[in-house]
């Protein structure tokens, strides 16, 4: 590819919760800023309103690293509602968690 060329990607991100988008965005080494509408995530700028995240496709590491620490953090929120107590699994191709209730 060209270095002139700039392919952007934008796709949905379905997080209802921004508390929680937040903190997966700080596992994950991401700097966080809210604007009004936005939410500057990185190299990644959300739509709030609409859950459009815009961002360079040679970011789409970085924006699934996102997503999968953002489920990390949804997983772990309501197994502690539940009561439930568990491990993350170390496997990098699809993490896994074992809960258990305790």
């Amino acid at each position: 590819m060209p270095c002139w060329e700039v392919n952007l990607m934008s796709v949905k991100l379905e997080a209802a919760d921004k508390k929680l988008l937040k903190k997966a965005a700080t596992a994950t080494g991401l700097r966080v800023i809210e604007d009004r509408q936005f939410m500057y995530i990185g190299p990644i700028a959300l739509n709030t309103e609409r859950g459009i995240a815009e961002f360079d496709s040679r970011y789409a590491n970085t924006f699934n690293a996102l997503k999968v620490q953002y489920s990390k953090q949804v997983v772990e929120k309501v197994a502690k509602a539940k009561g439930w107590t568990g491990s993350w699994m170390r496997n990098t191709e699809k993490p896994t968690v074992k809960l258990r209730r305790y």
